[in-house]
């Protein structure tokens, strides 16, 4: 993932994981504050573009919400996660379900294909190489419901193109979107697990979601750069 793609979506790392002090809006149905254990690993902040964690005024328009994911990693990063861990966990009080990450550009603004991967790395990934072709959207994880904010902003897209795991939990969340809306829903072709897995092995997606509009018969949204007189690229397209 670039530099400027961490940044922008302010992702962190927690090298040893942290437990908080106990916080009263916590409390169980003991009473009892109870602390935000985060395990090590990739932070993943979710929030409308523009807020400062509580420390401005709320926005004028626009939601607006707080929360964070987890991506675990094992001390040896390439072990896999011990069961029955999860691989990735929510801060508590985290609303999931919210569409990730707030898309800047409505998508009324456009009427651009929405692009549904499974998880925040994916759909990080997904913006950061074809953010342009289409609205990227996670509702944070294969067993999730689409809150009405997602659905919300599907509403406005023409076409909801699966980039969906290529699992049993992955065909299932496809089948719930299918049953969402059977005419916008079309599951992807995707040459691997999932979208992580492929940009990992070195593929391409921009070229891979362009055949996938093809094969759909989608117009592709993107201009080639004709080359110039000397053989560079012009600045259009």
């Amino acid at each position: 993932m670039a530099d400027d793609t961490i940044r922008r979506f302010q992702l962190g790392f927690l090298d040893d994981g942290a437990t908080t002090d106990p916080l009263a809006c916590l409390a169980g149905d003991d009473g009892q504050p109870r602390p935000i254990r985060v395990p090590r690993g990739i932070t993943i902040p979710w929030a409308a573009p523009g807020c400062w964690y509580g420390r401005a005024p709320e926005p004028a328009t626009g939601p607006r919400w707080i929360g964070c994911n987890v991506r675990r990693l094992m001390p040896e990063v390439g072990a896999p996660i011990p069961k029955p861990q999860a691989k990735c966990l929510a801060f508590a009080g985290s609303s999931r379900g919210m569409p990730f990450p707030w898309p800047e550009i409505l998508p009324c603004q456009g009427r651009l294909p929405a692009l549904i991967c499974e998880g925040e790395i994916d759909a990080l990934l997904a913006v950061q190489e074809v953010g342009a072709a289409c609205h990227v959207i996670t509702i944070g994880g294969a067993s999730q419901t689409p809150r009405p904010e997602a659905l919300a902003m599907l509403a406005g897209c023409p076409v909801w193109l699966l980039a969906l795991d290529h699992d049993q939990a992955g065909n299932k969340a496809a089948a719930r979107f299918v049953e969402l809306d059977p005419f916008r829903a079309k599951r992807l072709f995707l040459p691997a697990k999932d979208i992580g897995e492929f940009v990992q092995a070195g593929g391409d997606l921009k070229a891979w979601l362009s055949s996938e509009y093809r094969r759909l018969g989608l117009p592709w949204p993107l201009r080639s750069r004709p080359a110039d007189p000397e053989g560079g690229m012009s600045a259009c397209g």
